[in-house]
């Protein structure tokens, strides 16, 4: 039997007062130690509101150096999985309207390798003037 170690990231530190608006998550450069296994290496995210509630439909782009970037949207239940072509460094960007977007950086994806992220988005302030 082949086991298969799974490195999950909880990235709940969000940037309140960054200028972009955006929120950057410092996901550590961590490799992950995975037994060979027949499947490809991918990046999981769950997305969440600051509440801890489920967000469907948020478009995730991941993109590394050396390989171009895909896109995919969180499912009913907040998941999206993302294969992840070749081992390497990557970067996350999570963009929901209503929803501040946000970065991950320094994704560390090792070969047959299944990383997972937790992600709290933060709600965008919305101003009104009322005359």
């Amino acid at each position: 039997m082949t086991a298969t170690r799974t490195l999950v990231v909880v990235c709940l530190f969000l940037c309140g007062g960054c200028a972009s608006g955006q929120a950057i998550l410092a996901a550590q450069a961590v490799r992950a130690a995975c037994a060979p296994t027949s499947g490809s290496s991918s990046v999981d995210f769950q997305v969440v509101d600051h509440m801890g509630l489920v967000l469907p439909g948020v478009l995730v782009r991941l993109t590394a150096e050396s390989a171009a970037s895909r896109v995919a949207h969180s499912d009913a239940k907040g998941w999206v999985s993302i294969e992840a072509p070749v081992p390497g460094r990557y970067d996350a960007k999570l963009e929901l309207s209503g929803f501040r977007s946000v970065r991950v950086e320094g994704i560390e994806v090792a070969s047959k390798c299944q990383v997972k992220l937790l992600v709290a988005m933060k709600v965008s302030r919305r101003e009104e003037v009322v005359q």
